[in-house]
């Protein structure tokens, strides 16, 4: 009996050193705040039987939130806050809270320097979270560079921290080209009626072409340029020199009576030569009836002949044109540096219309066309505006009336015209081109090769005050009506009977 009760009395102890041990553990219960801040993770139990036992949490901020502290109270009782994350709490019950904080936006905007706006382009703008990293970057357009960030770096491509709302102008410079001309054989070089051997000259758009000039010597001629690979550029002996295109030319004379070929093979791109090819006519088709009579100009088809130019790079197509008929092709056969400005009749840069797709002329002969070519001039305006009811939308953003975009020559804009419900497109005045009717809703993509400032302007007209023209009249509107008419007609009938 004894052994028992000694058996029991131990037992006794035994769950009450198990009761105390165990309540001098806890649980940690985690909150988070605000519940769309975050969440958290814990390395560990958040309950534990054991006294001194500890569990490490982290708290996870959402996108849009970081975390700000903790607060929670200690074991004796008294509130605390903590900021480093992941911490390390005392199991015990008690109750901690990761509080988190909505992140702050600002704007950056990175500009081109006051007047400088031809020299280069940005790019970097934007709205981001306050402390975030953003890279910034500046592209010098031809014949100059960069220089330098208004924050004082001087690379093109730079990355700076959002910090506050902030604006970052990008700085550049002109060029500085050094042009050197060697001889070969008997003769010598000049400019302006000196000789001339190099010079470096700061770029601009007034100076970048040199005029120089090739003097033989007595029992001499000159035979050609040739660069400083050894390839033909010209044979003619006073020409301009693109400074972005040639730093090194050498001139080379040889004896009169030498027939050296200078390499006729290769298009000049200094003094452009063009060979036009041997008329081809066409015979008029005798089927086909004259529409107009003309005494003076019969009716036929004549060929007309697209050469590259001085600054193409494609050989010479044809085409059949009708007189007056139909638009001229648009070309895209530049060199770096170019760009088409219009149509000349003949190789020297006579022009005669300045759009890309003119009109085809009234031909009474076949003719060979050439292409206009500018050097490109940097970034121009494209200005859009609209009339009456609907949208424009470019490269996929709805613009305002009125906005203004800066493009370069050759890029590819994508247009969308959408007329409000009611209304549909009456007119599109595009780069010169003009469309009527074009219909209820559409895109077009066009290259924007032209190197002046353009205009898109659109119309839009309600449906109810547009021309009836064939398949596109209003035949459901005067249906309607027609109904509704009859209808109407058949009330008052009946009424009038009732009232007799």
């Amino acid at each position: 009996m004894k052994k028992i009760i000694s058996m029991l009395i131990m037992l006794l102890i035994f769950l009450q050193l198990l009761t105390f041990a165990y309540a001098a553990g806890g649980t940690v219960n985690v909150v988070v705040n605000p519940v769309e801040g975050g969440t958290y993770k814990a390395e560990g139990n958040l309950s534990s039987s054991e006294d001194g036992k500890t569990v490490t949490i982290t708290a996870i901020p959402n996108e849009v939130y970081s975390f700000s502290n903790w607060s929670y109270k200690n074991t004796a009782g008294t509130s605390m806050t903590a900021t480093d994350n992941p911490h390390s709490f005392d199991v015990f019950e008690t109750t901690v809270t990761a509080n988190f904080v909505k992140k702050e936006s600002v704007t950056v905007t990175v500009i081109v320097a006051d007047g400088q706006g031809s020299y280069g382009a940005v790019s970097g703008s934007g709205t981001f979270f306050k402390g975030s990293n953003v890279s910034i970057k500046a592209v010098p357009n031809t014949g100059y560079e960069f220089d330098k960030w208004s924050t004082g770096s001087n690379k093109a491509e730079d990355t700076i921290s959002a910090d506050s709302n902030k604006t970052i102008s990008a700085s550049f410079k002109p060029k500085s080209i050094t042009l050197k001309v060697d001889t070969e054989g008997g003769g010598y070089v000049t400019k302006g009626g000196s000789n001339f051997t190099s010079e470096t000259i700061t770029y601009s758009d007034v100076n970048r072409y040199v005029t120089l000039e090739a003097v033989p010597s007595i029992g001499n001629k000159f035979l050609g340029w040739y660069d400083l690979g050894g390839a033909f550029v010209s044979s003619s002996a006073k020409a301009p020199v693109d400074i972005l295109q040639y730093t090194y030319l050498k001139a080379k004379f040889v004896p009169q009576s030498s027939t050296e070929d200078p390499d006729p093979s290769k298009t000049d791109p200094v003094d452009p030569s063009p060979v036009k090819p041997d008329p081809d006519p066409v015979p008029p088709d005798p089927v086909k009836p004259d529409p107009v009579p003309d005494p003076y100009h019969p009716y036929k088809e004549f060929r007309i002949t697209y050469h590259p130019g001085a600054y193409g790079a494609e050989p010479a197509v044809q085409d059949i044109a009708v007189p007056g008929s139909g638009w001229l092709r648009g070309s895209t056969f530049t060199r770096p540096g170019y760009v088409q400005a219009g149509w000349s009749w003949d190789p020297y840069g006579k022009e005669f219309n300045a759009a890309l797709y003119a009109p085809m002329p009234m031909l009474y002969e076949n003719i060979t066309v050439y292409p206009y070519w500018e050097p490109i001039k940097g970034p121009l305006t494209l200005t859009v505006g609209y009339s009456g009811s609907g949208a424009i939308q470019v490269n996929g953003r709805y613009v305002y009336n009125g906005e203004g975009f800066t493009l370069r020559p050759g890029e590819s804009l994508t247009f969308g015209f959408y007329p409000a419900s009611g209304n549909y497109v009456y007119s599109v005045l595009l780069a010169g081109r003009y469309r009527e009717y074009p219909g209820y809703g559409f895109t077009v993509t066009y290259d924007m090769m032209q190197n002046r400032n353009q205009t898109l302007a659109v119309r839009f007209e309600s449906v109810y005050t547009r021309p009836k023209t064939g398949d596109d009249s209003n035949i459901g509107l005067w249906a309607a009506l027609g109904i509704c008419s009859a209808v109407c007609l058949g009330v008052l009938v009946v009424a009038k009977k009732k009232k007799k």
